[in-house]
């Protein structure tokens, strides 16, 4: 089941490729939506295992589509751990 056109999860799915990991906060920036709306995209987008939330905490969560992580990561010669340190370290967390 594909996400409804326009929607946040939808918008969001556009941006992976470019952004393979994301946080609520973030992608509430990078698709113009409510805080809620980004929140919402995301857990759909986990439910379909496109997403998988890798920090294991209640707040500051990191969301990883980790395919695209790892196809990006096999190209650049980057293992797809050291992309997710890094994506942390870039997010401040």
């Amino acid at each position: 089941m594909q996400p409804r056109k326009g929607s946040a999860a939808a918008k969001t799915l556009g941006r992976l490729v470019n952004v393979p990991f994301i946080t609520p906060r973030y992608l509430e920036g990078l698709i113009e939506c409510s805080y809620p709306a980004a929140n919402n995209a995301i857990e759909a987008l986990v439910e379909k295992k496109v997403l998988r939330e890798k920090t294991n905490q209640k707040r500051n969560r990191i969301f990883v589509a980790e395919e695209v992580l790892s196809i990006l990561g096999h190209a650049h010669g980057v293992p797809p751990q050291e992309a997710l340190e890094e994506a942390q370290r870039l997010l401040s967390l």
